[in-house]
């Protein structure tokens, strides 16, 4: 039986956006600032770097990643982002999958989900900027909804350097700070175990409580496999296990309330400052543009 499939995303669309992001996105800084690395992230648009902003082209192109990272596969990603081997991303035309169809027809449940997939893309976007010959890297992609359980993220990357870092992505429409840690934490470490974990304290649970380990060792393997690299996977794993991976709490929010103060209480995670990443993804008004990209994506998905 011939399965027929409905076209979201052209290959030129795809390459597109992608070279957009490698080509304005503003680089990782390689060294700490004060109690972290500190990404704040700005884009090169026009004749200067700042927020991501509502102008036509940037809604675009996140729904174009959005798509691509919704519906494409592995190897897709894998060869776009380690190759510049872009591909047309399609959907079977059976009835859509419910669990998407709802996230994009939710204004709240859509702009968590494009946290992740910006999160997502972002730091494939990081790696490819700085790539070495050699160097293959790949990330675990995101929650079909962001409520699902398990890693928001998950990044390896083997050759010259083997490195593993483990991801949390939280977005607000006002001040993020409260989503990041709580006041007891930041003061002095203390961790509240809910059901609902605050960014830093998911982190500290992690490494010191194994929070979600088995579902960890699962999306390692499956980027191991990816990667080809089942050698190499024993030394990945013993890094997620004595905590000497590398931790990246990544917020999506207004530029307004940027700040390192943010991630106040990294330092209870790991005395390592190199390992401690916060990315905060600016936007100048995270709410607009959020919901002109879900429009863009309804649009193409046709529901």
């Amino acid at each position: 039986m011939q399965l027929s499939f409905l076209p979201l995303v052209t290959k030129d669309e795809l390459k597109g956006a992608w070279g957009w992001l490698l080509s304005t996105m503003k680089p990782r800084p390689n060294t700490p600032s004060m109690s972290c690395v500190y990404d704040h992230k700005h884009w090169k648009i026009g004749e200067q770097y700042q927020p991501l902003c509502v102008n036509g082209i940037v809604e675009k192109h996140l729904g174009t990643l959005f798509l691509t990272s919704e519906f494409g596969d592995d190897d897709q990603i894998y060869r776009l982002s380690n190759l510049g081997e872009a591909s047309d991303i399609a959907r079977p035309a059976d009835p859509i999958d419910r669990d998407v169809a709802n996230v994009v027809r939710e204004v709240k449940g859509f702009r968590d989900s494009l946290s992740e997939h910006l999160a997502f893309w972002v730091r494939l976007a990081n790696e490819a900027q700085t790539h070495v010959e050699g160097q293959k890297f790949a990330g675990k992609l995101p929650h079909i909804q962001s409520r699902d359980k398990g890693p928001d993220g998950l990044f390896i990357a083997t050759g010259q350097r083997n490195y593993v870092e483990l991801q949390s992505v939280k977005n607000s429409i006002g001040d993020p700070r409260n989503l990041v840690g709580t006041t007891s934490f930041r003061v002095n470490g203390v961790v509240h175990r809910r059901e609902s974990p605050k960014q830093l304290e998911e982190f500290w649970l992690t490494a010191n409580e194994n929070l979600g380990s088995v579902r960890l060792q699962r999306e390692l393997s499956n980027l191991c496999h990816l990667l080809q690299i089942a050698d190499q996977q024993q030394l990945f794993k013993v890094a997620l296990q004595k905590n000497l991976c590398f931790y990246n709490a990544v917020v999506v929010a207004d530029e307004i309330h940027a700040r390192e103060e943010v991630f106040e209480g990294y330092e209870y995670i790991t005395t390592d400052v190199a390992r401690r990443i916060a990315t905060y993804i600016s936007s100048q008004e995270w709410k607009a543009l959020a919901e002109k990209t879900r429009q863009d994506v309804k649009l193409r998905m046709n529901i």
